[in-house]
């Protein structure tokens, strides 16, 4: 079986894509553009509207493929700019967590749920919707192992998800060991 984007990856400006939830690719193409490939009719449209420091590897679809999150790591102590992100291509990308995200993962129905890095390597657990409504802090903090400045993606960051009934949390606590994942229960 050969996957119908298979083609379109070719140009990537590195190894990070997500696939959304009626089968178009995001990605970073080779000149740092966003770019977003329906493989059903073939059609590649261009988006600039992100937030210049976007990381690829953190490009996501949200659940109905009618907008995109990302994370803009910090540049410096108390950089407004730092935090999560969306954009729905309708308008400017808006930023719905302010601070240093250490990871985030869609979760079930219309939420995202992330790690708000601290510097004493206590991570806090936050719900919030994908329109910036309904932020919430959980009573889960979740030790991490790098420091501040270390760009998500680049950690365990990659590993962080949440089960399709919003219950559990899956979390990687060593990065150089793939399979010791975390079990994080109830953080409703």
């Amino acid at each position: 079986m050969v996957f119908a984007g298979a083609s379109k990856l070719k140009n990537l400006a590195d190894v990070y894509f997500d696939v959304g939830p009626d089968g178009r690719l995001l990605f970073r193409n080779s000149k740092g553009q966003v770019e977003i490939f329906d493989p059903r009719d073939k059609k590649t449209e261009t988006h600039d509207t992100l937030h210049p420091s976007a990381l690829s590897e953190s490009l996501r679809w949200s659940p109905d493929g009618q907008s995109i999150a990302y994370v803009v790591p910090a540049s410096r102590e108390g950089d407004a700019a730092a935090g999560l992100w969306v954009d729905d291509f309708k308008g400017a990308p808006r930023q719905v967590f302010r601070g240093w995200v250490y990871a985030y993962a869609r979760g079930p129905h219309d939420e995202i749920y992330l790690i708000e890095g601290k510097p004493d390597l206590n991570g806090v657990l936050w719900k919030l919707g994908w329109n910036g409504q309904g932020l919430g802090q959980t009573s889960t903090i979740i030790r991490m192992i790098d420091s501040y400045w270390v760009e998500p993606g680049q950690n365990s960051g990659d590993d962080f998800g949440v089960s399709p009934d919003g219950r559990h949390l899956a979390f990687d606590l060593q990065t150089v060991l793939g399979a010791n994942f975390g079990m994080i229960e109830n953080v409703r």
